[in-house]
């Protein structure tokens, strides 16, 4: 089963250092994570409650637990480790990080001014259109 930047853990990659953006500011608000961590709970009564739907509950606390922890740092280092394991493009690394369009477009502007990564371009033709794809991968490759 490939693993993805979404379920790695988030301390794969260094720090580069002098870095730019706040490591430990959450990106969500003291509001929506109180909300989150109020749910898990919730949720966690419900697996011992309805241990024959313990797997589906089971997912759904590691998404909002994922969701509650998130900080400016782990968004970064899972857009990364995506890139790393191949995701080039800016859905790939939606796909594999399940963070949003915006998320992933602010951190590979900020990824690309630290030098860490760098965006080429490729021409697709086909159905009679044709596009340029932007692809993103690591400098140091």
């Amino acid at each position: 089963m490939k693993t993805s930047a979404a379920d790695s853990p988030t301390n794969v990659l260094p720090v580069p250092p002098n870095n730019p953006i706040k490591t430990a500011r959450a990106r969500i608000s003291k509001r929506k994570r109180a909300k989150g961590l109020e749910l898990l709970q919730k949720l966690n009564f419900l697996i011992d409650s309805y241990p024959e739907f313990a797997g589906e509950l089971q997912i759904i606390l590691i998404s909002i637990r994922r969701q509650t922890e998130r900080t400016f740092h782990s968004d970064r280092e899972r857009v990364l480790l995506s890139i790393e394991q191949g995701a080039w493009t800016v859905t790939d690394i939606m796909d594999d990080t399940r963070l949003s369009r915006w998320d992933v477009e602010q951190i590979l502007i900020n990824l690309q001014e630290l030098k860490l990564i760098y965006r080429d371009s490729r021409r697709i033709k086909g159905n009679g259109n044709e596009y340029t794809e932007h692809l993103y991968k690591l400098t140091h490759d």
